[in-house]
C-alpha cells in the first residue's frame, strides 16, 4: 500500500471547504485512502540518499495500514 492522500491537504487544498462548509468536494465516493506528511516523506527520503549502500534493494512503506475514508479523516 502505497501513500495516496498527503495530510497537507487538509491544511491548503481542502481548508476553505472544511471551515466555510464542513465538506469535502472531491470524485471519491466512500473509497478510502492511506495518508502521509509530506515532511515524513523528506525524512526518509534524507536518510536514504544520506547512506543510500544500507538501502539497496529494500522497500520501505511510509503509511500505515489503516485506509479511511474523506469523512473519517475529516
Amino acid at each position: 500500500m502505497g501513500p495516496a492522500y498527503f495530510m497537507q491537504n487538509f491544511t491548503n487544498t481542502l481548508l476553505d471547504d472544511l471551515i466555510n462548509n464542513h465538506s469535502i468536494y472531491l470524485p471519491a465516493a466512500d473509497a478510502r485512502f492511506t495518508v502521509i506528511d509530506v515532511t515524513d516523506i523528506g525524512a526518509v527520503a534524507a536518510k536514504v540518499l544520506k547512506e543510500p549502500q544500507k538501502h539497496i534493494n529494500k522497500r520501505y512503506e511510509l503509511t500505515n495500514n489503516e485506509a479511511l475514508t474523506f469523512t473519517e479523516m475529516a
